[in-house]
C-alpha cells in the first residue's frame, strides 16, 4: 500500500514532466491527495480500476462518488477505465470475472453526469491517447 500513496508520485511527475503517470485505483484510500497530484499535474491521471470491487467490498459508492468528483475537479480527460485483466484471483475479494467487468462498464454508462463524450473518453479515448506517439502533455 505504500507504493500506492499519491504523494510519491508527485515528485517523480514534477522531476519527469513528459512521463505519462497512471495513479491506480484514483490512489484509494488516498483519493483526495490523487485528485491534487493529478490536478498540479498534467502528466498524472486518474486510472478508477478495481473502484467496482472496492465500492462492494469496503465502501459502498465509492465509484460513482470518485468518478463524479474527479470529473468534477480534472474534467473526463484525466480519467482512465481499465478492467485490470479478465480475472483477478485474489483470494481476499469476491470476483467475478467478466461478469463483473461487464457490471462496472454499465454503471459507468449509466452516470448521467457524464456526458456520452465524457464516457467515451474516460471508457476508450484517454487510454488510447496515452500510447500515442502525438500525445501532448
Amino acid at each position: 500500500m505504500v507504493f500506492n500513496n499519491p504523494i510519491i508520485i508527485d515528485d517523480i511527475a514534477t522531476s519527469f514532466p513528459d512521463l505519462r503517470i497512471i495513479i491506480m485505483h484514483a490512489g484509494y484510500p488516498w483519493t483526495k491527495e490523487a485528485f491534487t497530484v493529478a490536478r498540479l499535474n498534467k502528466n498524472v491521471f486518474l486510472d478508477i480500476t478495481f473502484l467496482d470491487v472496492i465500492d462492494y467490498t469496503f465502501e459502498e459508492g465509492i465509484l460513482e462518488y470518485i468518478v463524479k468528483k474527479a470529473s468534477k475537479i480534472l474534467g473526463a480527460s484525466k480519467i482512465i477505465w481499465g478492467s485490470e485483466g479478465k480475472y483477478l484471483k485474489l483470494n481476499m475479494y469476491m470476483d467475478e470475472g467478466i461478469v463483473r467487468i461487464k457490471k462496472n462498464l454499465e454503471e459507468i454508462i449509466t452516470y448521467k453526469f457524464l456526458s456520452s463524450k465524457e464516457k467515451e473518453m474516460v471508457l476508450f479515448d484517454n487510454f488510447n491517447n496515452l500510447f500515442e506517439d502525438n500525445f501532448s502533455i
